[in-house]
């Protein structure tokens, strides 16, 4: 029998979160009495990058 010559792979991977959040601080400090209808608003991406070589 003989032996098989393999090919390795190496994998990486970037990850990349990028965002903004708008209201926050009436948002932290609103209570049951101070609400007024706030709300958080914020915007966001997640990007995922694989890099992948290969030897053999």
């Amino acid at each position: 029998m003989v032996p098989s010559k393999g090919c390795a792979s190496k994998v990486s991977s970037d990850i990349s979160f990028q965002g903004s959040a708008y209201n926050i601080l009436p948002v932290l400090f609103a209570d049951s009495v101070n609400s007024q209808n706030v709300e958080l608003l914020f915007d966001a991406s997640l990007v995922v990058v694989n890099h992948s070589t290969s030897t053999g």
